[in-house]
């Protein structure tokens, strides 16, 4: 998909709420995803982050534009909600797309995608695989691989729409 046309969808979704990416496009279905998740009034990921052998808890809630997020039992920071970014430095964000399977998660029917995701920091790319619900269309679960500067790591999380979860207690106010 070139940068036009992601551009062109892009502003497309602000006046059609319910376009899907084209099915042709074999990243469409990870972008329909991605798209869903941004958009997802309330998100919830919980997982683990290992690198250079260490290994941390990670939390994200999102509320609208808020987001609250903490590093292990470390205190929560919020701010403005950050969005899975499309495009990075003129590039699309998510290439190389390729359906890989189904599988059952968590009781959940899934359709499962492996994807490389270019990342607006250090100009780093990672493997992402992927289980998106066959009923909703969300995303319950990620694995990402971490290979930077020749430390090998990784990230699971699994993601939930509480439409009843509150933010954090105690965390400051955005």
């Amino acid at each position: 998909m070139t940068l036009r046309s992601i551009a062109m969808v892009m502003a497309a979704l602000v006046t059609v709420p319910d376009l899907v990416w084209a099915d042709a496009d074999p990243c469409g279905p990870v972008l329909n995803v991605i798209t869903r998740m941004n958009a997802a009034p309330r998100l919830q990921q919980h997982g683990t982050v290992t690198h250079d052998g260490k290994s941390y808890s990670s939390d994200l809630q999102a509320f609208g534009d808020k987001e609250y997020a903490r590093k292990g039992a470390g205190s929560w920071r919020s701010g403005p909600r950050q969005l899975v970014p499309l495009v990075v430095d003129g590039k699309a964000a998510v290439f190389d797309c390729r359906r890989v399977g189904s599988e059952d998660w968590g009781g959940i029917a899934t359709t499962v995608y492996t994807y490389k995701r270019r990342m607006p920091l250090r100009h780093i790319v990672r493997d992402v695989r992927l289980w998106v619900a066959d009923g909703t269309g969300l995303a319950v679960h990620s694995r990402i691989a971490i290979h930077e500067g020749g430390t090998i790591g990784g990230a699971e999380f699994t993601q939930s729409y509480d439409p009843d979860a509150t933010p954090p207690e105690g965390a400051p106010t955005p």
